[in-house]
């Protein structure tokens, strides 16, 4: 066993009840500044849907500039915290650090998976038409697939494989771990608490189910994504003291 798997499997178990905790504690880190952490996750969601609006190239930026944009909310809601104000430039943390090429290796290895296995959903059903609209970005060409059931198809899938990359993120940003034990780690704690983890993707996949069940739910989009960036913290928050080993960093 290596020693980043040695190190999240240290503790027993974590009880189902545990989901339930990061849920509340979610809520409470979105509470101290509620109205920016919103309008920050807006910024994310306007730019991918305006960088998705350009194929090709566009939609490969939105793949991987935009989550890195997210870890560096990750960092704002740390510094919160500690004690300080949520600061709109945090979006721009790991653009402007010299870690921008690891960040960039680190959404290879974990934002990628999630996005192919979507990917992958959706052209065993509908075939080449969901590849070139949602892969490539000719969304006009393909408007009678941009249904609520075509995209839970699409979103849906990789939910389960988001779960077990989720603490990748804080890993490296706030663990001090390098891109691949960052995945490691993340999967190895997944992996040996699969109770909290398993009802807290039962939540997200219900809150999901609830977005996508109609066009005008996915508005609900604007609230489940800064309680779900703030959960994100809150588990890797709980879970850091048993997590962090220099060794491996």
């Amino acid at each position: 066993m290596s020693v980043v798997a040695a190190n999240a499997s240290a503790t027993p178990p974590l009880p189902s009840s545990r989901c339930w905790q990061w849920c509340m504690q979610g809520f409470r880190v979105w509470r101290r500044a509620p109205l920016k952490l919103v309008m920050l996750c807006t910024v994310l969601l306007v730019a991918e849907a305006l960088l998705q609006t350009i194929p090709t190239v566009g939609v490969a930026l939105s793949k991987c500039l935009v989550p890195i944009l997210g870890l560096g909310i990750l960092a704002g809601l740390d510094e919160q915290n500690q004690g300080k104000p949520l600061r709109w430039s945090c979006l721009y943390d790991v653009v402007s650090q010299k870690r921008f090429t690891q960040a960039m290796g680190l959404v290879a290895i974990s934002a990628l998976p999630v996005i192919a296995v979507q990917q992958a959903a959706v052209w065993l059903v509908h075939g080449w038409p969901a590849v070139d609209a949602v892969l490539l970005g000719h969304q006009a060409a393909h408007r009678e697939l941009m249904t609520p059931g075509f995209i839970r198809l699409l979103v849906l899938p990789g939910s389960a494989l988001s779960i077990l990359v989720v603490l990748a993120g804080p890993a490296w940003l706030l663990g001090g771990y390098r891109p691949w034990r960052a995945l490691r780690l993340s999967i190895d704690t997944v992996v040996h608490h699969p109770a909290p983890f398993g009802m807290f993707l039962l939540v997200n996949l219900a809150c999901l189910v609830l977005i996508l069940s109609a066009h005008w739910t996915l508005l609900l989009i604007l609230l489940y994504l800064p309680w779900a960036t703030a959960c994100g913290y809150a588990i890797w928050d709980d879970l850091r003291a048993m997590l962090i080993c220099p060794a491996v960093a």
